[in-house]
């Protein structure tokens, strides 16, 4: 992770404990339509908060799937960034 990408995740982090919403395209049963990977995610936090991360900073096993709330792990280098972060990332209905 470069020096911009750190000083970024650092100012960020706090603010990534409050939910980032994504809205998202669903069938007609709910279901959503095309799961969410972390490139989309990223790209939401990049224009909503102004910060790019790395897409290695958000390793998923898999794309999210499902509506709701998810508290996802982040991984920084942690020779510059103590502790645990999380993004929480709201997926709901596109309206």
């Amino acid at each position: 992770m470069g020096a911009t990408a750190q000083a970024g995740a650092r100012s960020l982090t706090p603010s990534l404990s409050r939910a980032q919403v994504l809205r998202v395209l669903v069938d007609k049963a709910g279901a959503m339509r095309r799961p969410v990977d972390a490139a989309q995610l990223l790209r939401c936090v990049r224009q909503k908060k102004g910060v790019e991360l790395p897409l290695e900073s958000l390793p998923l096993d898999k794309p999210l799937s499902t509506l709701g709330e998810h508290a996802l792990p982040l991984a920084f280098d942690t020779r510059h960034i103590q502790g645990k972060h999380f993004l929480t990332v709201l997926l709901k209905r596109k309206l």
